[in-house]
């Protein structure tokens, strides 16, 4: 029994956005509202992970099976139908927890959010040093490289107060 999964990169578009339309909550802050969709791309994507998994699988010798019939956990069982994981299709954005990005670094305040030192470009006492940032990344695993560019902002948030 073995497990793959393939992962890959969603490119930013103008339609994938986060916007305050004026709702608020219970503490009177700004609700934000989202909208992301996969694009042809990420779906295309998709079914080119599935042809190359199922390439993997068969040049080994082996058969590809749901998970659902590889393993028979009778109390778990309920709890899986219908679950999004388990599903023929994308899953959709949001779904997974090391998802990155929106806030992206970069040379240039037409199409950055922060420039080169995490500082939002209008607001320089503000820095955003999560996995927002990123322009691009693999998929799991970000907390050591969240602590770096977060000690890197820092440092350089310092060096700028003492020069």
């Amino acid at each position: 029994t073995g497990f793959l999964i393939g992962h890959g990169e969603v490119l930013p578009r103008a339609d994938n956005r986060v916007t305050l339309q004026g709702q608020v909550d219970r503490w009177d802050v700004a609700v934000p509202h989202i909208n992301c969709q996969w694009s042809v791309n990420e779906l295309a994507m998709v079914d080119h992970m599935r042809g190359r998994i199922q390439a993997c699988i068969s040049a080994a010798g082996g058969e590809p099976l749901p998970i659902k019939d590889l393993f028979h956990l009778p109390l778990v069982e309920p709890f899986l139908k219908g679950a999004v994981a388990l599903s023929e299709g994308a899953a959709p954005p949001g779904y997974y927890i090391h998802e990155v990005g929106g806030a992206p670094f970069g040379c240039d305040e037409r199409t950055s959010v922060l420039n080169a030192s995490n500082q939002l470009w209008r607001t320089p006492n503000v820095l955003v040093v999560d996995g927002a940032c990123w322009p691009t990344s693999a998929w799991q695993s970000p907390t050591l490289t969240m602590m770096a560019i977060s000690r890197r902002a820092c440092l350089l948030a310092l060096e700028a107060r003492t020069a």
